[in-house]
Parts: C-alpha cells; sequence; structure tokens
C-alpha cells in the first residue's frame, strides 16, 4: 500500500478490496483531479483508491504532479533528545531539496546542517519515505521525502534558517514529545511511528 498526503490528507493506494478508513471517498481508479477534489471537502479525511497493480497505480498518479525529491533527518544527541524545527505554525523535521550531483544521503545532512545550523551529524540508518502534494508554480508537486535517523553530539548553538521560513530548532526529550504531536504534519508522525 502506498501513502500520500494532501492538504494534510492521506490517500491510500492500495490493492486491498477489504480496506476501510472512516470519513473517507473511495475511488476504483487513478484520478487525481478527483482526489484533490474529494479533499478539498471538510466531510472527508481520507481518500481511498482500490487498485488492482499498487505500483502501477501509483506511477500513473504520480505522472501528474511535478515530481521533487527531498531528504532530512531525525537527529538524536546523548541526551535522549531530537532534533525539531518550527515553521509555519507546526512542528516539523529538517529537510529539503535535493540539489544537482548531490546523493539523497548527502542532502540529507546538508540540508539539517543548514536548517539548524548543526554540526557533527551522522546517519545511522533509514527511516520510511514519505509522500505529499502541494501547490506549486501554478500546479502541483509530488515531493517524496527520504528519511534518515541521524545522531549529533554537538553542543552549539542551534540557529533557524529565518530565509527558509524556519522560525526555532528545539531538542525536545523523547519522552516529551505530545508538543510535537498535537501540532504537525501527518506525513511527519509516520516519520516519528517509526522510530
Amino acid at each position: 500500500m502506498y501513502k500520500v498526503f494532501i492538504y494534510d490528507k492521506p490517500v491510500y493506494l492500495t490493492s486491498d478490496v477489504n480496506y476501510r478508513v472512516e470519513n473517507c471517498q473511495q475511488f476504483t481508479s487513478v484520478n487525481v483531479d478527483k482526489v484533490i477534489v474529494a479533499l478539498e471537502s471538510e466531510q472527508n479525511k481520507a481518500v481511498v483508491i482500490y487498485c488492482e497493480d499498487e505500483e502501477l497505480s501509483f506511477q500513473k498518479f504520480t505522472k501528474s504532479f511535478t515530481l521533487i525529491e527531498a531528504a532530512g533527518g531525525v537527529v538524536e544527541n546523548e541526551q535522549n533528545e531530537l532534533l525539531f524545527i518550527y515553521r509555519l505554525g507546526k512542528w516539523d523535521l529538517p529537510k529539503g531539496k535535493l540539489e544537482e550531483n548531490e546523493t539523497i544521503p548527502e542532502c540529507a545532512v546538508r540540508e539539517v546542517e543548514e536548517e539548524c545550523l548543526i554540526k557533527e551529524l551522522k546517519i545511522t540508518g533509514e527511516l520510511p519515505d514519505t509522500y505529499h502534494c502541494y501547490p506549486y508554480k501554478g500546479t502541483w508537486a509530488f515531493k517524496t521525502t527520504y528519511w534518515f535517523k541521524m545522531v549529533s553530539n554537538y553542543q552549539g548553538v542551534l540557529v533557524p534558517q529565518t530565509e527558509e521560513g524556519i522560525e526555532s530548532v528545539e531538542w525536545i526529550n523523547k519522552n516529551e514529545l505530545n508538543k510535537v504531536r498535537e501540532n504537525t504534519y501527518l506525513s511527519i508522525m509516520e516519520v516519528l511511528k517509526a522510530l
């Protein structure tokens, strides 16, 4: 099954005809325009697209968008804290777009360093990718974000990259993540669930 977020609501592409979600609109074929209209309705909390071939349907779904690749990280320090940014009124994880001639892990480290002014990052593992769509230059973008577990023993001052709209950067104890869970994106919750 694939899960894509539009308007911070999930779109499920599944071959499981018994898969059910409350307050959702169901489709039996990929029609991005209809999916977007369905998610604009406050009644629909999700969309389920039933398909025989999940991979083929996912490819068909993404062809309707401008594709963007990004990478980011969930950084943990020695005090059992995770690194979060606060942007656009929500808690988020540092991430950003892949640059030309850059590997995905290089992008993840660079973006976390740039957005938080942190150093001494080391990738320790991979996390599930997330997918979300948003209006982009008069059309729609489909962003795949590749996530990595990272560690850092950096003790310096964290500085938010304000030109990217980041208001603050904070270490938050893993046992005190309720404030994040109460005010973050569903795609970020997917990453946190995988920790």
